[in-house]
């Protein structure tokens, strides 16, 4: 429990604005804080939206049909019903995650990644917030897992770097999790800074971090916490995978 505790300015400054990231780690699911306000869930449906109008009117000014292609020469049609449902099961499964109730948030963000599972803008949204939801439910390996498939559909999506942070820290990987807190901040836009979350949880990786190798370097033996990751981890090795 110790390890979850936020200590310091940036942790005191969270507890006193009630949103500590210990009792409720989603909370910075939709927070950037920039110089243009916040960015999250609802700009990134709105980037979606964008997104899709501007593939469907890609050669209006042409007078060409409303079907076209797009830079990928993929084959876009007047209507995508798939999409349309995906960003309304989104919309819905946001709402889950705010209230918390993260089992909904889960089936509704797995149900929209199955009608689009490679779009290059909401497929990774859709990815992050289900990582959200299962770190919501302590599932911390899948919800790693789910922010690394947003990472391979966008490689420079700082917020899925920041959201396998998170997972890694639960996880009791400090070290990782600092290397993805840190690539998170290396992609975020001039006008953008990292979030008073992140940087409180990059604070406590690496006061974890240290209090590791402080015990190591007194004892001369692994810390408790590495030993046992340790073992989870030979067990995730040997134990085989249902194909």
């Amino acid at each position: 429990a110790s390890d979850m505790s936020l200590s310091g300015s940036v942790g005191d400054s969270i507890m006193a604005a009630n949103m500590s990231v210990v009792s409720d780690p989603n909370r910075t699911a939709a927070v950037v804080s920039s110089n243009a306000g916040m960015r999250g869930i609802t700009s990134d449906r709105i980037g979606a939206v964008v997104s899709k109008e501007l593939k469907r009117s890609a050669v209006a000014v042409s007078g060409a049909p409303l079907a076209g292609v797009d830079e990928n020469n993929a084959t876009i049609d007047e209507e995508d019903p798939d999409f349309d449902e995906a960003l309304r099961l989104h919309e819905m499964a946001t709402a889950s995650l705010a209230s918390k109730n993260y089992k909904d948030a889960v089936e509704a963000y797995s149900a929209a990644l199955f009608l689009i599972p490679d779009d290059g803008i909401l497929s990774p949204q859709l990815h992050i917030g289900r990582c959200h939801a299962l770190n919501g439910l302590k599932r911390h390996t899948s919800a790693a897992n789910d922010a690394r498939l947003a990472i391979r559909i966008d490689p420079n999506n700082s917020e899925a770097h920041s959201a396998l942070a998170k997972s890694l820290f639960y996880e009791g990987e400090y070290e990782e999790a600092i290397e993805a807190f840190e690539r998170s901040a290396s992609l975020l836009a001039p006008h953008e800074s990292v979030s008073m979350f992140d940087q409180a949880y990059l604070e406590k990786a690496r006061e974890c971090l240290d209090e590791e190798e402080k015990i190591e370097d007194e004892t001369g033996e692994e810390s408790p916490r590495k030993t046992e990751r340790k073992r989870i981890n030979y067990f995730k090795s040997v134990v085989p995978k249902l194909r």
